[in-house]
């Protein structure tokens, strides 16, 4: 009797786990209609948990489109990319990372059926069957001119190397983030029922907001939208803006190494603790590594240590290790491997890197967010030479 019940229980189990991901399919089908000779191949590239999900169709003729199928639990950012000259996935990035714009698009993933309708470019497509995604073009047209601003600046930066050019540059990419406020608040009170005008929101109150002036704006959402993942992810933010605030405990957690071993934060309890959570393909991260590890050199042999947090995902193991090589970050650095879903960085509410805590011997915050000029001036303050 007791096998049966094991055997009915694994049965219920797994009945519920096929519901489950039945409930949560997705079925993509982009129907082109081309004037030209239709593209060899789409390419799908999306995450998940930090694993990097990539997937490729060719054309149906007996369906007359594309179909992508899979699972997605929750709405997934996902780029859409059409191979018309049979270049192949590698070296369309590589075009891309060179300054060359390609046939794309960037969309939601979601459970149900979705259907792209283009005319020869996929990136001028619409959506049936898909609100969000029709919420999400709407989005990116209100900012087009925007964007194609920031990706011309972005490209000049990675050539430019006179120091008054990239000055400029960085000037000018602050000064378009600074225009897509009001188009981002705007969409929001005009989209109080979409997923995307959480996302829109999200992004205009940035990566530090106010409790007190963010919290008003999020219960305008419909509470369908509020419950979703990203919006439970979002009132979790807020209530760690007091929780996770100067002169509070910080969080602990265990992480493993580098070699797989398990770090505690409690076994750093005694210390001056940096939190510095990064990654190997962040460029602001990586720009500021030289100067932190200065600040390391200088303060290290005085009750001083820094605990990397690696945001890099289960594909980048070895960019993770290469980076603390190449950098010289010779302190101790830990990782689940699992990008934007860290788990330390979840604890944390970090939805922006670089970010850090300094954390006292006591185990309380006593600093966030700090510059390595900044930190040297603190840890100055805190452990004077004697």
């Amino acid at each position: 009797m007791k096998h049966f019940l094991l055997l009915l229980t694994a049965l219920v189990l797994s009945l519920s786990s096929i519901a489950q991901n039945n409930a949560d399919r997705y079925i993509l089908d982009v129907k082109l209609n081309s004037a030209r000779p239709r593209p060899a191949k789409l390419y799908l590239a999306y995450q998940v948990d930090g694993r990097k999900i990539m997937d490729s169709a060719t054309y149906r003729p007996d369906q007359r489109h594309y179909r992508f199928t899979g699972i997605s639990a929750d709405p997934t950012y996902a780029t859409l990319v059409a191979d018309h000259h049979n270049f192949g996935l590698p070296n369309l990035i590589k075009a891309t990372m060179a300054g060359s714009k390609i046939d794309l698009l960037k969309f939601y993933l979601h459970a149900g059926h979705i259907t792209l309708i283009a005319t020869d470019s996929i990136s001028k497509g619409h959506f049936m069957g898909s609100a969000i995604n029709t919420d999400e073009l709407e989005l990116q047209a209100r900012l087009r001119s925007i964007t194609d601003q920031e990706w011309h600046w972005s490209m000049r930066l990675r050539t430019d190397t006179a120091r008054k050019d990239i000055q400029l540059g960085r000037a000018k990419l602050d000064s378009l983030q600074a225009m897509r406020r009001p188009i981002l608040k705007a969409f929001y009170e005009q989209h109080l029922n979409s997923y995307v005008g959480l996302m829109a929101l999200t992004e205009y109150v940035g990566n530090s907001p106010k409790k007190a002036v963010i919290q008003p704006l999020f219960d305008r959402l419909s509470s369908s939208v509020r419950n979703t993942r990203s919006g439970r992810m979002y009132q979790k933010l807020m209530d760690d803006l007091i929780t996770l605030k100067t002169g509070v405990q910080a969080p602990l957690f265990t992480q493993n190494d580098t070699a797989g071993r398990p770090v505690s934060l409690a076994s750093f309890k005694g210390k001056y603790v940096l939190l510095d959570f990064w990654a190997s393909w962040c460029g602001p991260c990586r720009q500021q590594n030289p100067q932190l590890v200065k600040v390391y050199n200088e303060f290290s042999k005085r009750n001083f240590a820094i605990l990397g947090i690696s945001l890099d995902g289960a594909d980048g193991r070895a960019a993770w290790l290469k980076a603390i090589r190449t950098d010289g970050l010779n302190w101790t650095h830990l990782s689940d491997l699992k990008h934007w879903d860290n788990e330390v960085a979840h604890l944390y509410s970090v939805r922006a890197i670089p970010q850090n805590f300094l954390i006292g011997p006591d185990g309380v915050i006593i600093g966030h967010d700090l510059a390595p000029d900044q930190l040297r001036n603190k840890l100055q303050e805190l452990l004077p030479l004697k």
